[in-house]
């Protein structure tokens, strides 16, 4: 632990301390920059969303430990069973069956969002929490391409502008993990 609280002795001037708060922040400035919130930000709705993002935060953080002890496929796996039992709590008020055009989209999206876990399970396998959320932050940038690719809908400066910041945090947090994994000192 001793060896991430300090500047790194195998890269002369760089603290990965530093580097990863100052990627934080860039990637934080970006998302703003984005999605512009207005004053519809303090909507109950927001507040629902918020919750969301301190109970990911915390979820990513204990995946994060998890991999300390467990292999990642079984925390996908376990994760994955209990979010399904979870969320099926208040579909059974809600159900509807999908309608059959919807099934090979549903599937889709499911193995995509294995396949995303897997690689996020990995990634906090290797990087603290901190380092990797940066690019957690890149799918905002990835949606609004998409949006672009398949809708048309161009992005605008201040979404060029935030997506730069938001890549410039991911470069951040790879060269802290660069030097937090670096060599040891002599």
């Amino acid at each position: 632990m001793a060896e991430h609280t300090g500047p790194d002795k195998s890269l002369p001037g760089k603290d990965p301390i530093v580097e990863g708060s100052l990627s934080w922040h860039l990637a934080i400035a970006g998302l703003v920059l984005i999605l512009r919130p207005g004053v519809g930000v303090f909507r109950p709705a927001a507040l629902v969303a918020l919750a969301a993002a301190v109970l990911a935060a915390l979820a990513q953080v204990g995946v994060r430990r998890l991999t300390r002890t467990e292999p990642v496929i079984r925390i996908v796996f376990y994760f994955a069973v209990i979010s399904t039992v979870v969320s099926a709590l208040p579909l059974v008020r809600a159900w509807q069956r999908p309608p059959p055009q919807l099934w090979g989209v549903l599937i889709a999206l499911g193995v995509l969002a294995t396949l995303a876990q897997i690689l996020l399970t990995q990634a906090y396998a290797h990087a603290p929490a901190a380092q990797v959320g940066p690019f957690i932050y890149t799918t905002v940038v990835f949606a609004g391409l998409m949006d672009w690719l398949f809708w048309g809908r161009l992005p605008d400066l201040p979404f060029a502008v935030g997506a730069a910041l938001v890549c410039a945090a991911g470069i951040l947090a790879l060269r802290s993990m660069g030097a937090s994994t670096g060599p040891p000192a002599p």
